[in-house]
């Protein structure tokens, strides 16, 4: 459990289960604290002292290592991580409003969301209510829209009927291909070594792999990608190489027209 303060006056009263790797990551960094703690002081901290070190010290005038690093430092290099991904231009705080969505589509109501995040607007309190009745939905519905991948015999191929759905039978497919399947870039991997928990044996190299399956939930990644191919090919030096580039996108890109057609054919193509 990840213990925080959300009074923000050092009353570490609210804790968030968190990943065992995250855990590890955290007892490494306090640790290092410790030691940088004794490397300067010569003994290790009181339990009060330990409270009150920071995680991360910033190194400007901060001889006791009280001070945290700032939130713009955290927010420059937190942006140029995620435009390093290619998904778009996201903010920190928008894990705020993931979390909120998160809870709520587990059954928390406002009063529980407003006593954890603290302060939130009646405003955003409506845009809540709104995700929450709508996108489970949703993205139950375009999760069960699943294509053949580029490297299958018939890319595009649809893998769903392709006949409108209601909530339940969405739902109910949903949670059936997950448990056929595991997540990858993308879309999902189909193999089922894989998906019970052995290692790939073609080291995730999952496009060109015909156990890749593409989803509807998927569709403006692989938008980006045809975008990406087709400013390659642009940019080529000469026609042989542009030509050679379509050439290879090609089983891409009609697995791509065919995740558009099944889409349409369930009245989700916009929804993406």
């Amino acid at each position: 459990m990840f213990w925080h303060d959300q009074t923000k006056v050092g009353n570490y009263d609210e804790g968030i289960r968190i990943p065992e790797r995250l855990y590890g990551r955290l007892e490494q960094r306090q640790g290092k604290a410790i030691a940088r703690f004794l490397a300067r002081h010569g003994r290790p901290p009181t339990a009060e002292e330990r409270r009150r070190i920071a995680l991360f010290p910033t190194k400007q005038a901060n001889r006791h290592g009280l001070k945290a690093v700032s939130y713009n430092w955290f927010h420059i290099r937190f942006r140029t991580w995620v435009d390093g991904l290619d998904i778009g231009h996201w903010v920190p705080h928008q894990a705020r409003h993931t979390l909120a969505t998160n809870l709520l589509r587990n059954g928390a109501n406002l009063t529980h969301i407003k006593r954890y995040l603290g302060q939130v607007s009646e405003r955003m309190a409506e845009h809540y209510v709104h995700l929450a009745n709508t996108d489970p939905v949703l993205e139950a519905a375009l999760n069960a829209v699943w294509v053949a991948g580029p490297g299958s015999a018939e890319p595009g191929l649809a893998l769903s009927d392709g006949q409108p759905m209601t909530r339940q039978e969405a739902e109910a497919l949903a949670l059936d291909l997950t448990r056929r399947s595991t997540p990858a870039e993308g879309g999902f991997c189909t193999f089922q070594p894989v998906v019970s928990g052995d290692a790939c044996p073609w080291n995730m190299n999952c496009h060109p792999c015909d156990k890749f399956v593409m989803s509807g939930a998927d569709l403006v990644y692989w938008h980006r990608k045809r975008e990406q191919w087709r400013t390659l090919a642009e940019r080529a030096p000469d026609t042989a190489t542009a030509d050679y580039l379509h050439e290879v996108f090609d089983p891409t890109a009609r697995a791509i027209d065919g995740l558009e057609k099944a889409l349409s054919a369930v009245g989700l193509l916009d929804e993406p």
